[in-house]
């Protein structure tokens, strides 16, 4: 039985991973990279400490990954700040309302840090909607690992069998299914090309969700 809904933030709730690599991009520049391509390595999902780890050994930079996390956080949420608005993605503020009208459960379980959290759901008016938020800063294992979400089942005091996690990234759905969750992977950004097979059921629109939920469809018990 769905109880609970656990949502990533950044790609979910919100179409922030370009935004993302706009302002990390310039980061690296500053850093002395002078023309910094991709990675190969995938970095959604991770929390701050593997991301960092990842850019410094992806860029072959020398500051202590400490460092680059301490630099570089008031450098994105200033840039956060500064925006008019922050795309939210379509169909989720119904979606949210849906839930908490009749009932579920609703949390966060994110790979940022809590002041982007804090400014994201102000930026969105969605502040004081989530009982539960599980930042990157309060478990120890990124994903894949399983940490945050049964640390915001936990929270929410309901067993992992009666929660769904709602994932865009490789990483969140791996996660998502070490933690014994169903997940609802989400495909819908243009940009997303990350695999999410692994996913109990993969959607491109989040406005299906609440149909899916009413005819008892999105997971048949």
């Amino acid at each position: 039985m769905i109880k609970a809904v656990i949502f990533d933030l950044d790609g979910v709730i919100v179409d922030s991973e370009p935004l993302n690599k706009q302002c990390q991009r310039e980061f690296i520049i500053k850093l002395g990279i002078k023309d910094p391509q991709p990675l190969a390595v995938n970095l959604q999902g991770l929390n701050t400490k593997a991301y960092w780890t990842a850019i410094k050994a992806g860029y072959g930079l020398t500051l202590p990954v400490d460092e680059l996390a301490r630099l570089w956080r008031p450098i994105y949420l200033s840039f956060l700040e500064s925006l008019p608005t922050i795309p939210v993605i379509p169909g989720i503020p119904e979606l949210v309302n849906y839930l908490v009208t009749h009932n579920y459960a609703v949390a966060i379980a994110s790979s940022a840090n809590p002041a982007r959290i804090k400014l994201i759901l102000e930026k969105i008016q969605m502040e004081g909607v989530f009982p539960v938020i599980v930042d990157g800063d309060s478990y120890e294992n990124s994903k894949p690992a399983p940490d945050c979400f049964l640390l915001a089942a936990k929270q929410l005091g309901i067993v992992p069998q009666d929660c769904i996690v709602i994932e865009d990234s490789t990483n969140g759905v791996q996660a998502a299914k070490a933690a014994h969750i169903r997940c609802v992977g989400f495909g819908g950004s243009y940009h997303n090309t990350d695999d999410l097979s692994v996913a109990d059921i993969v959607i491109t629109d989040m406005k299906s969700i609440v149909p899916a939920l009413e005819a008892g469809s999105l997971f048949p018990e």
